[in-house]
């Protein structure tokens, strides 16, 4: 007969890791939900505007089509000045190959462009 003994294990590596896996997501859903808050507040929406959106999307629907609006154009009117701002480090950046390009053909004598 054996004598050794059989003994429940404390918890399973997968109910730990899923534990950690919910406070991870707790603590980054709440993280998200604080840096949006801060960033509406920043942009005179209020601080408690994207909590407001999230309720009347679910609860007060008539409110929910106005707020949507206004974040609508705070929004757009940021994705404009990104996308010009985009542009303008394009067209700097090549701007910056034509000009490196150039030095380096002329340092090697391969460029046939009139010297100015």
């Amino acid at each position: 007969m054996s004598q050794a003994v059989l003994t429940r294990p404390r918890a399973s590596a997968v109910e730990r890791l899923a534990g950690y896996g919910a406070l991870a997501g707790l603590a980054g859903g709440v993280g998200m939900a604080l840096w949006q808050m801060i960033e509406s507040a920043a942009t005179s929406n209020g601080f408690w505007t994207p909590l407001n959106l999230c309720m009347a999307s679910f609860v007060w629907r008539g409110q929910a089509s106005m707020i949507e609006r206004e974040m609508e154009r705070v929004f757009l009117a940021a994705a404009k000045e990104v996308a010009l701002a985009r542009d303008q480090i394009r067209r700097a950046d090549d701007a910056l190959w034509n000009l490196e390009q150039t030095r380096w053909l002329r340092s090697n004598g391969k460029d046939h462009s009139p010297q100015p």
